[in-house]
């Protein structure tokens, strides 16, 4: 249950509860543009008295959850690049499991994506492959008309043999095997 913010501020400030009350009241009544200095006059004051982070954490307690959603995006959109992930990381950490599953699915590539990519790599090695074997029958058949040191016949049978191994590693699925599965760790 969320404290009543005038009984847990009572012993804390020197003014009558009447006073508070009224003050409180005064504020509810102002229109939204003087609503938003106050906020912002009280978090800096609360920034240089290092009790920023309890107030944002008391208003965002209190808010609804749209405006909490709002106040969490505007913090991320105002952040740089580092301090926006570890507001997201900080967001995730907080969450439930299941709302931290629901979330890394959501930006986890689909079954079909991962395996057009797959497909998209294994159809390169395939044309690496065949040009490779084609640059190894031309350096054999030019090799019988012209002098062609056996180094540059190796190193393009090396070429080969190594899309080839490549290539059958993909199409077996050897090369994932050291990778975990989607849901472990």
């Amino acid at each position: 249950m969320v404290r009543d913010p005038i009984d847990s501020n009572r012993s804390e400030d020197s003014r009558a509860p009447g006073e508070i009350e009224a003050l409180l009241e005064e504020v509810s009544r102002a229109n939204p543009k003087v609503k938003e200095a106050i906020i912002a006059t009280a978090v800096k004051s609360a920034e240089e008295s290092g009790e920023a982070k309890d107030l944002v954490s008391k208003v965002m307690e209190v808010a609804s959850l749209e405006a909490a959603k709002a106040g969490i995006a505007t913090a991320v959109k105002s952040a740089d690049n580092g301090e926006a992930q570890d507001l997201a990381d900080q967001a995730m950490d907080a969450a439930p499991g299941k709302a931290q599953q629901a979330i890394a699915d959501k930006y986890t590539p689909s079954q079909q994506t991962l395996d057009k990519v797959w497909e998209n790599i294994v159809q390169t090695f395939k044309w690496v492959l065949l040009l490779a074997t084609a640059g190894l029958i031309g350096i054999i058949i030019l090799s019988t008309f012209a002098t062609i040191e056996d180094s540059h016949i190796q190193i393009m049978l090396t070429v080969v043999t190594t899309m080839a191994g490549s290539l059958a590693g993909f199409i077996t699925g050897q090369a994932l095997s050291g990778l975990p599965r989607k849901g472990e760790t």
